[in-house]
This record gives C-alpha cells, sequence and structure tokens, in this order.
C-alpha cells in the first residue's frame, strides 16, 4: 500500500476535522475548507474515477488549487505514474514532454489540439490524446518531472514513491518544530518539484495546513512575471507561517516589509532555493524578522539535498546535508550525491549509487555545503582564471538594478555584465561597487545595458535561465544599430 495513502489513512483518523487544504476549487472564486476526513474520502472517489480510466501515464497542466493536489495523491495512491506540466512551457516544450512519456490520460487544462475531452475528475476536464505512443517508464516511476536546461528542452527525471517520501519525511523532521501549529501558502507552482513536496506532502506527513491559490490570486504567473500588489494582499489575508522563495522573490518580500513590516511576524520558516542566494541578502531578512534559510537540491535526488535550519545556519552556504543523502566532492570540484537518487531518466537508468551533479561545490569542516556554479558554466578567463559566472551574479544580488545580471567574458580578458537597464549611470555605480566587494580576476570589465528587455527573451530558458553561449554569442556580434550602450570600466 502507498505509504502516502497509510499517512492520510492517520490523519483522518486521528484529526479528522483538522484543515488540509484552505484555498480555491479549479476555476471557482470562493475560499474553501477541506478536512482531512473529507480530503481521504475526496482521494479515494478521484482514485476510483481515474482507475476506471485505466490510464498508463497521466499528464496534469493546471493553475495551483485543492484539486489539483486531490489528483496528484490519488494518483500516487493508484501507482499510476503523473508528470505535472508546467504552466510556462512553451507549446513545443509541452509537446516534448507528452511525447516523451506517452501519457495516455491528460487533466486539466487542454485545447482540442491536444485530445478529446471526455470526461471530468476532481473539477478538472479530462482528455484522451490523439496520438499517445506506449512508452514503457522505468518500472517503479510515480512521478516525472520535466526541467528545462540550458537548451531549453525539458527532461524527464523518473521518481519512486521511496523517493518523495524520503524527502518529504526528512523535512517535515527538520522543521517540525518550526512550522507545527501554522501554514503552508504554496508560492510557486505544484508543477514544481520542491513545492509539489512542500505544499502538498511535508503537510501530509505533519497533519499541516496548506494554502493552495492560483497564481493571479498570489501574484506569480508564470515562470517569472510578479505582481508585488497580489503577493502583499496574499500575505496580509492568509498570514502563512511558511513559504517556499526563489531569491528574486526574497528580494520582493524584503521590499513588502520594509514598507510593512507587520507581515513578517507571521513567519516561523521561509526557505528559500532554486540557486544560490546572497549572504548579504539573507541577512538583510534576517535583520528585519524574517526567517530565511538557504538550502539546495535538485531533481534527480528527489529536491531537497542540503538545508539550512535555526540551529544549524551558516550565511553563504546552503547547509548541512539532510541524512538521507552523502555527499561527496572530487578534485574538480564537483559534486556526487548518494542516497536518495532517481531511478533515473526516461528510458535512462541511473547505474551507479553515485550521481554527478553538474555543480561546482565546497564542504567546510562542519559539514556545510556552497555552490558556487556550474561546471558547464565555469568561466575560463584570457589569464586562466577560472571564475563561476553564477557566484558573481550571486553578489550582485545586493544591488535592485544588477537582479537580472547575467556575466559572460569566455576567454576574454575581462568579464562582461549584460543588464535590461532604464538607469545607465546607476548600473554602472552599483557595477563599481560589486567590483569593490570582488578578487580582481572576478571584476566585471565592461558592463552592456540593454533598454529594450525583449531583445533578450530568447536567450532564457522558460524557466529564466540564462541560456549563456547565446549571450556570448549576442554580445561577440554586437551592431551599432542596437539599443546597447557599452560602458568600460577602469579596473582597481
Amino acid at each position: 500500500m502507498s505509504q502516502f495513502f497509510t499517512l492520510l489513512h492517520e490523519q483522518a483518523r486521528s484529526h479528522g476535522e483538522r484543515i488540509a487544504f484552505h484555498g480555491f476549487r479549479h476555476g471557482k472564486d470562493q475560499l474553501c475548507d477541506v478536512s482531512y476526513q473529507a480530503l481521504l474520502a475526496e482521494v479515494e472517489q478521484t482514485a476510483a474515477v481515474l482507475n476506471g480510466f485505466e490510464p498508463r501515464c497521466i499528464a496534469l497542466k493546471a493553475a495551483n488549487s485543492i484539486d489539483w493536489a486531490i489528483v496528484d495523491l490519488a494518483a500516487l495512491i493508484l501507482g499510476i505514474p503523473i508528470v505535472p506540466v508546467p504552466s510556462f512551457f512553451t507549446p513545443s516544450q509541452v509537446q516534448h514532454t507528452l511525447t516523451s512519456c506517452g501519457a495516455d490520460l491528460l487533466i486539466g487544462d487542454w485545447q482540442e489540439s491536444d485530445g478529446k475531452d471526455c470526461s471530468m475528475v476532481a473539477g478538472l476536464s479530462v482528455f484522451r490524446p490523439y496520438d499517445a505512443a506506449l512508452i514503457p517508464l522505468l518500472p517503479g516511476s510515480r512521478k516525472v518531472t520535466f526541467t528545462s536546461g540550458s537548451t531549453g528542452q525539458p527532461k524527464g527525471v523518473c521518481l519512486s514513491e521511496g523517493n518523495l517520501f524520503q524527502v518529504s519525511n526528512m523535512l517535515a523532521q527538520q522543521v517540525s518544530s518550526s512550522v507545527l501549529g501554522g501554514r503552508h501558502l504554496a508560492l510557486l507552482p505544484l508543477a514544481t518539484l520542491l513545492e509539489n513536496i512542500t505544499a502538498i506532502y511535508v503537510p501530509l506527513i505533519l497533519g499541516q495546513t496548506s494554502v493552495l491559490l492560483n497564481g493571479e490570486q498570489t501574484g506569480l504567473s508564470g515562470s517569472s512575471q510578479f505582481n508585488p500588489q497580489h503577493f502583499l494582499a496574499a500575505l496580509i489575508h492568509h498570514r502563512p507561517s511558511s513559504l517556499v522563495l526563489t531569491p528574486a522573490l526574497l528580494m520582493a518580500l524584503i521590499q513588502l516589509v520594509q514598507i510593512q513590516p507587520d507581515i513578517a511576524k507571521s513567519f516561523r520558516f521561509i526557505a528559500v532555493g532554486g540557486a544560490r542566494v546572497s549572504a548579504a541578502l539573507i541577512a538583510r531578512a534576517h535583520e528585519l524578522g524574517l526567517p530565511v534559510y538557504e538550502g539546495y537540491g535538485l531533481s534527480e535526488c528527489g529536491s531537497v539535498v542540503a538545508l539550512n535550519l535555526p540551529d544549524a545556519n551558516q550565511l553563504g552556504s546552503a547547509g548541512k546535508v539532510l541524512g538521507h543523502n552523502e555527499l561527496k566532492i572530487d578534485e574538480q570540484g564537483q559534486v556526487w550525491i548518494k542516497g536518495n537518487t532517481a531511478l533515473g531518466y526516461i528510458d535512462e537508468p541511473f547505474t551507479t549509487p553515485w550521481l554527478a551533479t553538474g555543480d561546482i561545490g565546497e564542504l567546510d569542516e562542519k559539514g556545510y555545503l556552497t555552490i558556487t556554479g556550474r561546471v558547464k558554466n565555469q568561466i575560463i578567463t584570457a589569464f586562466g582564471r577560472n571564475v563561476s559566472p553564477e557566484w558573481v551574479e550571486t553578489e550582485a544580488q545586493r544591488y535592485m538594478s544588477l537582479q537580472r545580471m547575467v556575466v559572460i567574458g569566455d576567454g576574454e580578458l575581462n568579464l562582461t555584465a549584460v543588464v535590461c537597464a532604464n538607469d545607465d549611470e546607476m548600473v554602472v555605480d552599483d557595477v563599481r561597487g560589486l567590483n569593490s566587494q570582488l578578487p580582481d580576476y572576478a571584476r566585471i570589465g565592461r558592463v552592456l545595458c540593454v533598454a529594450n528587455s525583449t531583445k533578450l527573451r530568447e536567450f532564457y530558458t522558460s524557466n529564466g535561465k540564462p541560456i549563456r553561449s547565446s549571450f556570448e554569442a549576442w554580445a561577440a556580434n554586437l551592431t551599432e544599430h542596437e539599443q546597447v550602450h557599452s560602458y568600460h570600466l577602469t579596473q582597481a
């Protein structure tokens, strides 16, 4: 029997009237509560309906809602692989996802071109795809999470229920003393593995309440469109005790707390990840009373691998490795992980215990992990010095004008910063300030200020990661007709 189904039974029996989910039903505009007892009944009913379709694999594409969580849990307890499809995927990425996993049942927001509308389940539309291929997923696959890499082409990671349970149970153990009695607000899409775990599975283990709102109601739509007023309204109305944020969203939260300090009072634990976070940014959050803790993880390891905690916290690090994993760093500085590794990619099982992450990191004598960049992104300057662009970009987070700065310069004498800017003078001044905090080999020598940010959209993946090779090629072939101002800085 599913471990999560057993947990749901236990919560319904022991705390049946406790609220499991607070939020919206799909397509509805009225808030509602679902108790653990009611959740068990709805999950069982949904599982029975899903079972009647006899699906091999389910693709779920919808905004955050209580119904999203119910379908996800129902598929899990049936042992049917489910593929959460991010709403920010492009049509070609969605098609690639469906073709790769062979989903033969589509649930949620699909179009007529995707399949034939045949029914409803848990308030969501059900479609039969027109051309689902028979794709054998890796044995034991229960969730296939697609992540957009540097090429923009998603790659499916196959996770077992054991993978999901191990990381969820470990997180529940580590944060229970901080979050018990509170409520978690899902800000990121549930199609994101980290939020799927922290907003559905961890609260289920702890018997907590999770608040599920769609992106318009929380202020976050797509992968990077953000409305701070909607975010503020959600925080004031729901008073969450925990959140999961990206560095950019943490910056937004800090700005809101500076304007309205009272919203910080409800928080007990705020996890931040998805990219390296500036120690100065987290220190500022702590000064404002925000309990922010940086972590590190990847889909290939079921999400979270390391995490700072209230009683074990070191600024500038991603925390200590959690107990369900082992970690080592090789001579080239690459991080390797063993323990809760995934089954593999679709049609590409992992065959060795240790997984090469592609991340560059350091492990200090106290066991704190610091991630400095990606192996494939490492810049080697004309002077032969190795620089991780992510490290320089992280240090730039302390400056508002440099939040979207991209560092390039492989093989060049000096590094170049590409910045979308309305105020060139402020950008150049901030880069000078940044340079004063960096060693000479990592300082920015040229700044490219781009007035029209739409020019650079094609240089990012759908989830907002820079395609550095595209930036390098573009910068090397700039013409005088482009709306770009170039500034050369004197190195100190």
